[in-house]
C-alpha cells in the first residue's frame, strides 16, 4: 500500500512548481486587475470632485452676481424714484409725443406690485412670480448690454491689433525684402567683377598665344632659310667634291706629259 501510495503521489509532487507558477501568475494578473481598477476608481472620484468644486464655485459666482446686479438694480431705482420726486412734474404733453412717452416710462417704470415687494427688506425667496420675472428681465437686460459692449470692446481690440500686426509684417516682409534686394545686388556685381576679370584675363592668354606663335613662326622662317643656306653651301660642296676627284683623276691618266693642275683647296664656307 505505501508503495502504490508513493507512485500515486509522484507525478502531482512532479507538477506542483507548473502549478505553482500558474498560480502565482494569475495571482498577480489578479493583483494588477485590482490595482488598475482601483486607479481608475480614484481617477473618477478625483474627476467627480473636481465637478463639484467647479459647479459650486460657478453657482457662487452667479449667485454672488446675481445679488450684486440685484442691489445695483434697486439702488439704482430707488435714486430714480427720489430724483422724480425731487423733480418738479412738467406739463403734461400732446399728440403722439405724449404717447411715445407714456410707452417708454411705462417699458422702464416699477410695476406696482414690485415696487411694493421691493419698498421693504429684500429677500430673494419672497420675491413672487412678477416680480422675480421683472428682475430676471431687468438682470438679462443688463447682462446683455455688458456682452455688447464686451464684445465690442473685444471687436475693437481684435481690429487694433489686426492693423497693428498687419503694419508689423509688412515693415517686416518690405525689410527683408530689402534686404534680399541688396544681396542680389552684391551677388550681380560680384559676378560682373569676376565676368570682366575672366575675360581680362582671357584676352591676356590669347595676346600671349598670338605672341608665341609669331615668335614661333619667325624663328621656323629664320631656321628655314638657315636650312636652306646651309643646303645650298651643300650642294656647292659636293660640287666642289666632284670637280676635284675629276681634276686628279684626270692628272693621275694624263699620258701626254703635260703638266698637272695645280689643286685648288678652298676653306671656310662661301656665301
Amino acid at each position: 500500500m505505501s508503495r502504490s501510495r508513493s507512485r500515486s503521489r509522484s507525478p502531482r509532487d512532479s507538477r506542483s512548481p507548473r502549478r505553482d507558477r500558474d498560480r502565482d501568475k494569475r495571482s498577480r494578473s489578479r493583483d494588477r486587475d485590482r490595482d488598475r481598477s482601483r486607479e481608475r476608481d480614484r481617477d473618477r472620484d478625483r474627476r467627480r470632485r473636481k465637478d463639484r468644486k467647479r459647479r459650486r464655485r460657478d453657482s457662487d459666482e452667479m449667485s454672488e452676481n446675481g445679488s450684486m446686479q440685484l442691489g445695483s438694480l434697486l439702488k439704482e431705482k430707488k435714486r430714480s424714484r427720489s430724483r422724480e420726486r425731487r423733480r418738479r412734474s412738467p406739463s403734461p404733453p400732446s399728440g403722439r409725443n405724449s404717447t411715445s412717452l407714456n410707452q417708454a416710462s411705462s417699458s422702464n417704470a416699477l410695476p406696482r406690485e414690485v415696487q411694493r415687494e421691493l419698498s421693504g427688506a429684500f429677500d430673494s425667496t419672497m420675491l413672487s412670480e412678477t416680480a422675480r420675472k421683472w428682475l430676471e428681465d431687468r438682470v438679462a437686460e443688463q447682462v446683455k448690454s455688458r456682452v455688447d459692449g464686451l464684445e465690442a470692446l473685444m471687436t475693437e481690440k481684435l481690429t487694433k491689433t489686426r492693423t497693428e500686426m498687419e503694419v508689423r509684417l509688412r515693415a517686416q516682409i518690405e525689410g527683408e525684402l530689402d534686404e534680399e534686394m541688396k544681396a542680389a545686388r552684391r551677388k550681380e556685381e560680384e559676378s560682373k567683377k569676376r565676368c570682366e576679370q575672366m575675360e581680362n584675363e582671357l584676352r591676356q592668354r590669347l595676346k600671349d598665344a598670338e605672341d608665341s606663335e609669331r615668335k614661333y613662326n619667325e624663328e621656323r622662317l629664320a631656321m628655314l632659310a638657315q636650312k636652306s643656306a646651309l643646303e645650298r653651301e651643300r650642294q656647292e660642296l659636293i660640287k666642289e667634291k666632284e670637280a676635284l676627284q675629276k681634276t686628279e683623276q684626270a692628272a693621275i691618266l694624263n699620258k701626254g706629259g703635260a703638266t698637272r693642275a695645280p689643286i685648288k683647296i678652298k676653306f671656310g664656307l662661301t656665301k
